[in-house]
């Protein structure tokens, strides 16, 4: 196990930099809309379905190690009740303060542009039943971290540390039949992920692993990508390849330097919650005005990405950050 103190944990540079790069990635994937495709690039449409093979994987193994790492036994119900209803406080007002910002939007330019993912009554109630359905689809993420740090600190104390047995449990779990409701099938599919992020946050011999074969880690998952072009390769493979293939390449000397990964890293939360805002807004006037279809797309596609990026990093520093109620929910 990794050794704690009472005091906060130290940041880890390479979990630093794998945060940056992971929400990187995650904005990448989100430049294309919902069923919404620039015609004549074709290109990119294959690097984005290969992308959606291991993005999410790879942000979700984060998201593991991250809850692992700054995790402190709970040892009664009291205390599992105040770890829960921190976490509440964390993640769900964000989750339901961006569902209304984003339906207000929605409703306000639907009738002069064309919207991906319009607004339906059915897309509401889905909201808090089946969020990845509902109109703000992309808002999944934060439902399901919450329903993780629900139900893994009683599975961490039920297998007494034995993260291995959860990993395993987890592995066979996506191969269950799934049901939408309350995200369980979101649940199902990124646990693995998930539990192998608290596993390589739990023991130190998954990190000294990856180190000592990061060559071949990286290595492994390039020519993951080129099979991915030829072949359909199974999510949680390309995932777990990935995944390995990712934390290597953040634990090489010249990628850990890069600083402005760690600080993207630092507004991984803002730019979450903020990037599809930002990113909708330009798509939409960009395909009302100049279209992004042939090659104008090789000018807005990069335009969406950096905008997706940097704007909710600006938005943090200069405004939100000035408004305290809003900076508790967003910081």
């Amino acid at each position: 196990m990794l050794k704690k103190t009472a005091k906060k944990a130290p940041r880890l540079r390479d979990i630093d930099v794998a945060k940056g790069l992971g929400i990187s990635l995650v904005v990448l994937g989100h430049v294309l809309a919902k069923d919404t495709f620039p015609k004549d690039n074709q290109w990119f449409l294959d690097m984005w379905s290969i992308l959606y093979k291991f993005h999410m994987p790879f942000f979700m193994y984060l998201s593991g190690f991250v809850m692992m790492y700054t995790y402190r036994p709970l040892h009664t119900l009291k205390e599992y009740g105040s770890y829960v209803g921190g976490r509440f406080n964390r993640l769900m007002p964000a989750y339901l303060l961006f569902a209304l910002i984003i339906l207000v939007g929605k409703l306000l330019f639907q009738t002069f542009f064309e919207i991906p993912n319009a607004v339906s009554w059915e897309k509401v109630a889905y909201v808090f039943i089946k969020p990845r359905y509902s109109y703000c689809g992309f808002l999944w993420y934060i439902y399901v971290l919450f329903i993780y740090y629900v139900i893994f600190p009683p599975l961490i104390q039920l297998f007494k540390h034995q993260v291995k047995w959860i990993v395993l449990g987890s592995f066979v779990i996506y191969f269950l039949p799934r049901n939408s409701v309350l995200a369980s099938d979101q649940v199902m599919e990124y646990m693995f992920m998930f539990s192998l992020g608290i596993l390589a946050a739990s023991d130190v011999r998954f990190v000294e692993i990856v180190e000592r074969g990061k060559i071949a880690f990286i290595l492994l998952f390039f020519v993951s990508l080129l099979v991915c072009y030829f072949v359909d390769v199974p999510k949680i493979l390309q995932g777990f390849i990935a995944t390995l293939g990712l934390h290597a390449l953040v634990r090489i000397k010249g990628v850990l330097k890069f600083e402005w990964l760690v600080r993207i890293g630092k507004y991984t939360f803002p730019i979450y919650l903020l990037h599809m805002i930002i990113m909708g807004f330009i798509r939409m006037v960009a395909q009302k005005t100049w279209g992004w279809d042939g090659w104008h797309f090789l000018i807005v596609g990069p335009v969406l990405f950096a905008s997706g990026l940097v704007g909710p990093i600006i938005l943090q520093r200069y405004i939100i950050q000035k408004i305290p109620c809003l900076n508790r929910i967003i910081r």
